[in-house]
């Protein structure tokens, strides 16, 4: 095993780990959770579960 053959497998397992995070990602169970943090700006640091204030001070 020469260091060329070792890069190429360690290039494809990269590349699969990234297309695997791609569609974790981008999966549609996840959409709930990226509408609930889209609104937070909005709801002035008010949680949708707990509804606590978090306040950075």
């Amino acid at each position: 095993m020469d260091i060329n053959l070792i890069r190429g497998i360690l290039t494809v397992v990269l590349l699969i780990l990234f297309v695997g995070l791609c569609f974790w990602v981008f999966s549609k169970k996840r959409k709930s959770q990226y509408e609930e943090a889209a609104k937070m700006a909005l709801d002035g640091g008010v949680s949708a579960k707990n509804k606590e204030v978090n306040r950075d001070e």
